[in-house]
């Protein structure tokens, strides 16, 4: 039977769990009901959201995320987060007593309406230090004082005043790009699909999902990382000799089936989920 879409935990008539997550900035109307089966594959190069950002949907030994593109991918390719606006990595939000939901930015800022949504506000030094809170929304300013930030209740644990350093990042599921093999963010999930920028559609973010393979050779049941040698690939995890030993890169996941070189592998992603 068609559920009608709202925020919270929906179960599939395919067996597949759906969590939409609380998003003020989404139009709930847009789709009025949940489609009975989830076309992972596919991505709305149109540009018009399905679900919002974030949704996880949990199907057998797998689990994805609804993601909005900012480059060009295709299915396969290893997602990363996009960079941190450095013009919002420090910034003055004056003062605002415990408890308070909507925060406003004395600096002369460009924010567009709710890209933050679903984001973090972050107090990265002095008062209030070390708590970070959800963005639900945030408004839009073009090079002017005054943007502001509800965020989720009950706000504030502790007071901010201007001496607080304030930083605002997006969600992790927002503007992600295809994996840099300098890394420019932390892993996000496997792109199901074909991509374009402002476009929208599904990761894999955890489980058992098909990525590109570098020419390192992956053994099997060993672990992969992000390739330094190829956009959107994994490779062999490698250890640095030193006491103890590291891995260079991120441990992603762990080899299932071993694809040709410069191909796909099948690998169990350890994360985010």
């Amino acid at each position: 039977m068609a559920q009608k879409i709202a925020h919270g935990v929906h179960s599939m008539d395919d067996g597949s769990i759906i969590t939409f997550p609380y998003d003020d900035a989404f139009d709930w109307s847009r789709r009025g009901f949940i489609p009975p089966n989830i076309a992972i594959h596919q991505v709305d190069i149109a540009a018009v959201q399905q679900f919002p950002i974030g949704t996880k949907l949990v199907r057998d030994d797998a689990t994805y995320r609804y993601v909005e593109f900012q480059e060009a991918t295709v299915a396969g390719d290893l997602l990363e987060r996009g960079a941190i606006d450095a013009a919002h990595d420090v910034m003055d939000f004056g003062v605002a007593a415990a408890g308070t939901t909507t925060l406003e930015c004395d600096d002369s800022k460009t924010f567009v309406l709710n890209e933050y949504a679903g984001g973090r506000l972050t107090v990265a030094d002095d008062t209030g230090q070390g708590y970070d809170y959800r963005i639900l929304s945030n408004t839009a300013v073009a090079g002017a004082t005054g943007a502001q930030f509800v965020i989720q209740a009950p706000g504030l644990a502790v007071a901010i005043d201007a001496t607080s350093d304030i930083v605002v990042t997006l969600s992790r599921w927002k503007e992600v790009l295809k994996g840099n093999t300098t890394i420019a963010g932390s892993f996000v999930g496997v792109s199901k699909g074909v991509g374009a920028d402002g476009s929208f559609g599904w990761a894999g973010t955890a489980g058992i999902h098909a990525v590109l393979t570098d020419n390192t050779s992956p053994v099997l049941g060993q672990g992969v990382t992000a390739s330094a040698a190829t956009s959107g690939a994994v490779a062999k995890a490698l250890l640095t000799e030193a006491t103890p030993n590291t891995f260079i890169g991120p441990l992603l996941g762990y080899v299932v089936d071993v694809g040709a070189s410069a191909g796909y592998s099948l690998v169990d992603f350890i994360g985010p989920g």
